[in-house]
């Protein structure tokens, strides 16, 4: 397209999903009055797929052939969305190509969006009401936005490989965040405040085995650049960049037993050297607490929530995961009441039964399977042991471009 001055117009083509059901279900109520208009006046290109049920974006992640000709992927709906179309891209054989070159913008209409709050608290947006939506909006329908890099966790369970963006949790915070799903109509994100009252009152803990490999800061990776997202292609943005490739043959894993397919894709892309495969035995050099929790929570990000800051020091790209945990005999009702209280202002990082480990990978082995569900992004996965470990890939969102 081209204005009567001579000057270019930015122009780009979009794959947008738009959940109907997500949050209060007005995903596409949003997108019909606020996004359309405005992409059509811009000029951006975009193909539509409202979902219809769970699962359809991650399929079409994983199967479509046509992605790399995208410019970008937005998706109009909360965190779950976000695992679905992540998790369906890293089961391609392109996918470690493909990832970092194809941006996702985020306008939030579900109830769970801690993805994009920890983005937009690192470049000091709006968190919250109406201006959280309007800057999301803003960005996602702009021909000048850039897409800054994301980390990706590898979380392997004994049943499968899963790409993680956000969050791992067990015990109190993870039974909090599901259990009071059955809210999410008619409240919201408050949904969380509600479950939390309801699970301290009913206090429970949990026994396992957690062991983890300590952060070494000596090995700090740098942040891949930001890029614009508009006008080129995944297929043109992976041509000036060197791509990463998958190696099925590479000899330094060849003599290893992977049960699950990807195994060897995976450890390919760790940070760090000999972690093993979740069927194999602790290392030396990890440490094992052995105890009753009442939670294990893991953040990548810096937000759960829009007013979740957990982890407020964490970057939005990093080479670490913060482990957390409070064990059961350190712990009271009151105080951890207040605790969840607290976290909107941060404030909770006091908290003495709190525990903070900056780790490069850990792994939690319940006592009792399906003692407490076992969550990953906001999403329930099946197991009776799970692991994670910080990789080198990653993809990226968009933000604003501040130059312009």
């Amino acid at each position: 397209m081209r204005l009567n001055l001579g000057i270019d117009l930015p122009t780009g083509r979009l794959l947008i999903f738009v959940n109907p059901n997500s949050g209060a279900g007005n995903g596409m109520k949003t997108f019909n009055q606020r996004m359309q208009p405005l992409l059509s006046q811009r000029g951006i290109a975009y193909e539509l797929v409202v979902t219809k049920g769970p699962g359809q974006a991650e399929q079409a992640a994983r199967e479509r052939t046509d992605l790399a000709e995208f410019a970008g992927v937005l998706i109009v709906s909360g965190d779950g969305l976000v695992f679905e179309w992540l998790n369906g891209l890293c089961a391609r054989g392109d996918s470690f190509s493909l990832v970092p070159h194809l941006p996702i913008g985020i306008v939030p209409s579900g109830s769970g969006n801690g993805l994009l709050a920890s983005v937009f608290a690192s470049k000091n947006y709006p968190l919250k009401g109406e201006k959280f939506l309007d800057k999301a909006i803003r960005i996602s329908t702009s021909a000048s936005s850039v897409a800054v890099p994301v980390n990706l966790i590898h979380v392997q369970t004994d049943r499968k490989n899963i790409v993680s963006f956000l969050s791992f949790g067990w015990g109190l915070l993870a039974d909090i965040d599901i259990e009071s799903e059955r809210w999410r109509r008619t409240l919201g994100s408050s949904r969380f405040v509600a479950g939390a009252l309801i699970r301290c009152l009913n206090l429970r803990s949990y026994r396992g085995k957690l062991s983890f490999l300590p952060y070494d800061k000596s090995t700090r990776t740098t942040s891949p650049y930001a890029y614009p997202v508009h006008p080129c292609s995944a297929k043109e943005r992976a041509t000036i960049e060197p791509r990463r490739q998958r190696n099925r043959d590479d000899s330094a894993y060849s003599s290893t037993t992977f049960p699950r397919e990807d195994d060897q894709e995976w450890e390919a892309v760790h940070s760090v050297h000999d972690v093993p495969n979740i069927e194999r035995p602790i290392p030396e050099q990890w440490t094992t607490i052995d105890d009753d929790f009442v939670f294990v929570y893991a953040m990548a990000k810096s937000h759960i929530a829009n007013d979740g800051p957990l982890m407020p020091q964490a970057k939005t790209y990093e080479d670490r995961i913060y482990l957390t945990y409070a064990v059961r005999r350190d712990c009271s009702r009151i105080g951890l009441a207040r605790f969840l209280n607290d976290i909107e202002t941060a404030s909770h990082l006091d908290a003495p039964f709190f525990k903070v480990i900056e780790v490069s990978a850990f792994r939690l082995e319940p006592e009792i399977e399906g003692s407490s569900y076992l969550v990953v992004d906001g999403e329930v996965v099946t197991a009776r042991s799970i692991q994670a470990t910080v990789t080198r890939l990653h993809s990226t969102i968009m933000v604003a471009n501040e130059t312009v």
